[in-house]
């Protein structure tokens, strides 16, 4: 019959924190190669954004930050 110790918290937390950051560095690299295997399929492609993704981006980020400020914020 297996005898199965108890470990503290922290090992455990230790644990857990070293296969989450594995499991992060498998799944970047696997999705930075899928981004640099489409490159290739989309040869076409501007490599730089369009004025209006610009100027879209810039209104989402201040709309996130202004979304938590509490005086004007959407979480009252």
């Amino acid at each position: 019959m297996a005898v199965v110790k108890r470990i503290g918290a922290g090992s455990a937390f230790k644990v857990g924190f070293v296969v989450y950051g594995i499991l992060g560095l498998i799944a970047g690299v696997f999705c930075s190669a899928v981004a640099l295997a489409g490159v290739a399929f989309a040869p076409h492609a501007p490599p730089f954004l369009s004025r209006k993704a610009i100027a879209f981006n810039r209104m989402a980020a201040i709309w996130a930050v202004a979304a938590y400020i509490p005086e004007v914020g959407l979480f009252r």
